[in-house]
């Protein structure tokens, strides 16, 4: 799956969402480019170069705090001020999908099953 089509799954109605997670993965395309092997880039320097292509500061922050970070897509390193790529994220999503074709698999079958204390 291309990343745009990713994010648009991610991201349905928020198109501003969308755009700076789109510039924020051209950022780590870049930066990798620049640097081999070093995947971190400081969160100023992503803030400070999103703002200057447009958008809201809170709304970068935003963006990394609710969404990239707890979907897993980035860790931000706090402590050091620094962000990169999350290695776990392919991981992530390979338990999710298997854990769909499961409960697809369930359905289709007809079998009851309470999922209030299913885990998926």
């Amino acid at each position: 799956m291309a990343p745009e089509h990713m994010l648009q799954c991610l991201f349905p109605t928020q198109d501003t969402y969308r755009q700076i997670t789109e510039e924020l993965l051209e950022l780590f395309i870049q930066k990798g480019t620049q640097v081999p092997g070093r995947s971190e880039i400081e969160v100023e320097a992503v803030v400070r170069t999103l703002e200057e292509r447009g958008h809201n500061r809170n709304t970068i922050y935003k963006v990394l705090r609710e969404y990239l970070v707890p979907f897993g897509i980035v860790d931000w390193k706090k402590f050091e001020g620094s962000i990169q790529l999350s290695k776990r994220f392919s991981n992530a999503i390979r338990r999710f999908s298997i854990s769909w074709n499961n409960f697809v698999k369930r359905v289709e079958q007809g079998e009851q099953r309470d999922l209030s204390t299913e885990e998926f």
